[in-house]
């Protein structure tokens, strides 16, 4: 038995437990993932189009390229996995959503 939370769980609870666990997470992301796609809709507004470009930069520099400072990299250093110089700008964005 172990201990968790100041709960007594059995051990052969603890794999379902944590299944679930995992299951209610990809759950949850599916949801948001769902919920943002409606609602993020204009590839220009605010700064989308910084991390796009700083996206591109990342690609061609194979991940050197940090940007400005002015934005984390590491969302752009992500999109860059997905980014391709064939990609318009509209495929990109939603490839980055």
């Amino acid at each position: 038995m172990r201990t968790i939370a100041g709960l007594n769980i059995p051990n052969s609870f603890r794999i379902p437990i944590a299944a679930a666990a995992v299951c209610g997470c990809v759950l949850l992301y599916l949801h948001i993932a769902e919920i943002q796609s409606g609602v993020n809709v204009h590839m220009d507004s605010i700064d989308q189009g910084s991390y796009r470009e700083m996206a591109r930069k990342a690609w061609e520099s194979g991940l050197q390229y940090t940007g400005d400072r002015a934005n984390m990299p590491l969302f752009p250093w992500i999109m860059a996995l997905f980014y391709s110089p064939e990609m318009s700008d509209q495929e990109f964005f939603e490839a980055g959503k």
